[in-house]
């Protein structure tokens, strides 16, 4: 009897063994799976990140470009403002008064605006010309 005591103890003893390992085996496999795949997720956001700074660090280059190109546009439009004012200031030198041709369009009104504005000639001469087309119109 005692034998068999020690066998139902022996049995149980390696049932237990059995099962812890095969317990602990498939817990292993279930963590490894799960870290197979959080390290396929990682390594997708990883790339996905490294798209998204190249794409930045190439807004970023154009940007500079296109803002330098900017910059040399503000620096010749300054430059032509310039040598205009000067331009006309050249022209003021006069011992008479000094009157303006109204044409109508951006030219004579820009010389206007240069003498009021930079000049402080207020009391300027400005002259238009009407036609009246007769009967043919």
């Amino acid at each position: 009897m005692l034998r068999i005591y020690i066998l139902i103890v022996v049995l149980g003893l390696v049932g237990g063994v059995v099962y812890g390992g095969y317990y602990y085996y498939k817990d292993t496999q279930a963590r490894i799976q799960t870290l197979t795949e959080n390290s396929a997720k990682l390594e997708q956001a990883a790339q996905t990140q490294k798209q998204t700074i190249d794409i930045l660090i190439a807004d970023a280059e154009k940007f500079a470009k296109l803002n330098n190109e900017l910059q040399l546009g503000l620096v010749r439009a300054n430059d032509y403002k310039n040598e205009l004012i000067s331009s006309v200031g050249l022209r003021l030198r006069s011992d008479v008064p000094i009157g303006v041709c109204l044409s109508g369009g951006l030219d004579s009104s820009t010389i206007v605006s240069i003498l009021n504005s930079y000049y402080k000639h207020n009391d300027l001469n400005t002259f238009s010309a009407i036609y009246s087309l007769g009967d043919k119109a």
